[in-house]
């Protein structure tokens, strides 16, 4: 009896000992390399197809902002700043420059993304979305032309929150927030240096209807015109039904690229917005510019 309980316990031992070290194993064996950057993109079609929930989770997230960009360079997409625009795109090659680098990264020659399960058309020159599902994406064509006599294709404005509205219709609930959105605005001037091409400040507001900025863009005429500056900015921005959100700091580049500070960036539009910016050029005989954008 004795040697029974004997090699009986020795069996539990090596059971639960077993079991211990599988789990032990369980919690050092290192998780899948694979970032949620590199499982949420995907192309198809010459078009880059966002996970929804990961493309709503970006807002402000210039980290994560960065990786999109690194991710889609390894992809075999050609986006519309790299390729230009198609006769589908109805843009200027010139006026591609202007699009925020977001934008213009994620959109084909035709002004075409994938979020989730909808294939959007930007249409910049008439500031309208245009929607097709993609159980219909055998009518595509259809949605590159603006058919608006298909049934299957929606028009949103560009300064709806085209995600939030589709959200709300699919789960035919009304939207809670009655808040409207500020519309786009911008101002700017021109920082003077003698000697050297003139340095061009905006202040932007930008809306696309699944994407939103507000940024302080900074830009030379000359890409060999290599200077410094300083950047000195205090924003607040208010998100539909949300709180305010405060920001304040300074920038020093020394860069011949543009340089653009955002204040705000999001798939959710803006309710109301302040920004106050002064950019200096750090030479000598060069003015500065100082201006404000609200709404």
């Amino acid at each position: 009896m004795k040697k029974t309980a004997i090699i009986f316990s020795l069996a539990l031992a090596l059971i639960f000992g077993g079991s211990c070290k599988k789990n032990s194993d369980q919690l050092i064996t290192p998780s899948s390399n694979t970032s949620a950057t590199e499982s949420a993109i995907s192309v198809k079609n010459d078009r880059l197809i966002f996970n929804q929930e990961y493309y709503q989770s970006l807002s402000d997230s210039s980290e994560e902002l960065d990786n999109i960009t690194k991710k889609i360079a390894e992809l075999n997409f050609q986006s519309i700043e790299e390729s230009g625009p198609s006769e589908h795109c109805r843009m200027e090659s010139e006026e591609v420059d202007s699009l925020p680098d977001f934008i213009k990264s994620i959109v084909n020659a035709d002004g075409i993304v994938q979020i989730g399960s909808h294939i959007m058309k930007l249409n910049f020159e008439k500031e309208q979305v245009f929607v097709l599902n993609t159980k219909y994406e055998n009518e595509i064509n259809d949605l590159l032309s603006e058919n608006v006599n298909n049934a299957h294709i929606e028009v949103y404005k560009m300064d709806e929150d085209v995600l939030t509205e589709l959200e709300n219709r699919t789960a035919r609930t009304s939207l809670f927030c009655t808040q409207s959105g500020a519309p786009s605005n911008s101002t700017g001037g021109t920082i003077q240096c003698i000697g050297k091409n003139d340095v061009t400040v905006l202040l932007k507001y930008e809306k696309f209807g699944v994407w939103f900025e507000l940024n302080v863009d900074i830009r030379t005429g000359n890409n060999n015109d290599k200077r410094s500056y300083i950047l000195s900015y205090v924003s607040r921005t208010q998100q539909k039904c949300k709180s305010v959100v405060s920001k304040s700091g300074k920038y020093t580049t020394e860069t011949n690229d543009k340089v653009v500070e955002k204040q705000y960036s999001g798939t959710t539009g803006l309710h109301s917005y302040y920004l106050e910016a002064a950019v200096y050029c750090n030479q000598a005989n060069c003015n500065y510019y100082y201006g404000t954008l609200s709404h």
